[in-house]
């Protein structure tokens, strides 16, 4: 992973993800060191770390060279598992280092923390999941997805906790009836820093 000391991390839309691999000049793909070393995933599923030009040498080392084309097929491979983009950037300078796009059973620390109910604001984007209660039909599927377990449907009633909604947009993408859209919320979380790409 990242040096923590050194970076910052949000939890992003796979849009947003695709426009920062879009504006990169230099991208690397490298193993997942969580998932090689949790081995929970297909082996064949562990190249999913996306590096930029501002990455750590010691982890661009450890690297291939990829192009535009092969990083946004990472990221749509990444939809269909239904995992989620993180991106890493340095606190100081707000460049990007990394897009992550993590698993719920390998990734560490931070998100297995959440899954436990410890709820991480520094994670977290200024977006909530909003739900057109007009066009939701009730299937569940967002709930099923729902990384943080945000979502539940009882007795034909859907129950949106907001403090578990991080802004990952799984929801948004899997809704087959189109009901479910991301919102800014400024008390929410962090607005999405002008990342330097």
């Amino acid at each position: 992973m990242c040096d923590h000391d050194k970076t910052n991390s949000l939890i992003i839309p796979r849009e947003k993800a695709i426009e920062f691999i879009n504006k990169a000049n230099n991208i690397s793909l490298r193993i997942c060191p969580c998932r090689s070393k949790n081995q929970k995933c297909p082996e064949d599923t562990w190249e999913v770390c996306i590096l930029f030009e501002h990455a750590l040498k010691k982890h661009l080392k450890q690297a291939i060279p990829i192009d535009k084309t092969i990083a946004l097929s990472i990221i749509q491979k990444a939809k269909k598992r239904k995992n989620l983009c993180r991106v890493f950037f340095i606190k100081k300078t707000y460049q990007i280092t990394e897009i992550c796009n993590c698993c719920s059973c390998c990734c560490i620390p931070n998100l297995q923390i959440i899954n436990q109910g410890e709820y991480n604001n520094n994670l977290r984007i200024s977006c909530l999941a909003a739900t057109d209660t007009n066009l939701c039909d009730l299937c569940a599927k967002c709930e099923e997805i729902c990384f943080f377990e945000a979502r539940k449907i009882r007795d034909g009633i859907l129950t949106f906790n907001e403090k578990k909604c991080y802004g990952c947009g799984l929801c948004v993408e899997n809704c087959p009836m189109k009901a479910i859209s991301l919102v800014k919320n400024k008390e929410h979380g962090i607005p999405i820093p002008n990342i330097i790409v």
